[in-house]
This record gives C-alpha cells, sequence and structure tokens, in this order.
C-alpha cells in the first residue's frame, strides 16, 4: 500500500514537471526510492529525479524551502 501510495504522488507531481527532487529520509534513500524512481522512469523516460537523502529532520524544512517537491520520513511504529 505504501508504495502505490508513492507512485500516485509522483504521478500527480510528474505531469507538471519534468524534474522531481525528493529529500529526506537516508534509509528510504539509499534503496527503496531510488529503485521506485527508476521503475518509474521506465514508463515516463521524460522525468528525472534528483533524491537528497540527508535525514528525516531535513525533509519538511527541504519542502517549505521549496528544496524539493517529495519529502520522504521514515516512521517505525512497532
Amino acid at each position: 500500500m505504501k508504495f502505490s501510495i508513492l507512485f500516485i504522488v509522483l504521478s500527480s507531481v510528474a505531469s507538471s514537471a519534468e524534474s522531481i527532487r525528493i529529500e529526506g529520509s537516508d534509509a528510504l534513500g539509499a534503496k527503496l526510492v531510488p529503485l521506485l524512481s527508476h521503475l518509474y522512469q521506465k514508463s515516463n523516460p521524460d522525468t528525472t529525479f534528483t533524491i537528497t537523502a540527508n535525514g528525516s529532520q531535513a525533509a519538511f524544512t527541504a519542502l517549505i524551502d521549496k528544496k524539493a517537491e517529495i519529502e520522504m520520513r521514515y516512521a517505525c511504529g512497532y
């Protein structure tokens, strides 16, 4: 379900932009988000991604400062 939500977000952002900046979580930015962006690019080759994994704390600030269109935060609730 979380992957579906990410692709819905990407679809809505990509429809208005060819370059998407994603900032935040080290855990997500290390492998998962690059993999998902690569899969997305297979169907949307004109879309490029800049992924900055600088920690979940930086994610919201990046949105406010307009340094990113999408934030990635990792929340683990057991």
